[in-house]
């Protein structure tokens, strides 16, 4: 059974004043003709005028940012330009990276996408011009939970063409398996390319008799 309808009509949320009903969206759902304070009509679900999801034409959040922004200077500084850079090369197809990144489906997530402020709070300041904004899983997008602050000297070590393979809850690129289990990368690598997943990829290269043999060729 369907709840009643509760009428809305006068009330103020914010900078939005409710004027009259509107049509019911695509799922059904109530929604409300509003005008802003500064003279722009919106029509808004009342469930986001309630909940304060919703709080202006969308001229409230362009203010805010805007005031954050020259209060205190961040449009200048290397954080806003790596955060620009970012959505450059994912949204701007005229980017020479958009093929890499936006061309090959990489998206920034919905927090950071238009909100610098909340990029800079989840990531804090970048630590120098030789840091660069990595993604910890090069399949994935930009994300608080996908992303760190890194030397450009060690990106080399998250390219793509690097394997990442899972052994014991813990994913590493396959060089760095074989930095930290003692063995070598074309081993490792000729290992991997005929079929072997550990715990057999993984397996020691011994000495015997003079000659060396894999265990898990």
């Amino acid at each position: 059974m369907q709840g009643v309808l509760k009428d809305m009509i006068g009330q103020r949320f914010e900078r939005l004043l409710v004027v009259s009903r509107g049509p019911n969206n695509s799922r059904k759902q109530a929604q409300w003709n509003c005008i802003c304070d500064c003279g722009k009509d919106r029509l808004c679900l009342g469930s986001y005028l309630r909940s304060g999801v919703i709080r202006s034409c969308g001229c409230l959040q362009r203010e805010e940012t805007s005031q954050r922004f020259s209060s205190h200077g961040l449009s200048k500084t290397l954080t806003y330009r790596k955060w620009q850079g970012m959505l450059h090369r994912c949204y701007q197809k005229k980017s020479a990276s958009y093929s890499r990144y936006g061309g090959a489906g990489i998206r920034v997530c919905r927090a950071w996408k238009k909100n610098f402020v909340q990029f800079l709070r989840d990531m804090g300041e970048c630590p120098s011009n030789l840091h660069s904004l990595e993604r910890k899983n090069n399949y994935k997008g930009y994300s608080a939970q996908n992303c760190c602050w890194i030397l450009k000297v060690d990106q080399v070590k998250n390219r793509r063409s690097n394997i990442f393979v899972t052994w014991n809850g813990r994913t590493e690129y396959l060089a760095e398996w074989g930095r930290i289990l003692g063995i070598s990368m074309a081993a490792l690598n000729a290992r991997y390319h005929r079929g072997h997943r550990p715990p057999a990829l993984f397996q020691p290269i011994r000495k015997i008799g003079g000659r060396y043999y894999s265990f898990a060729a």
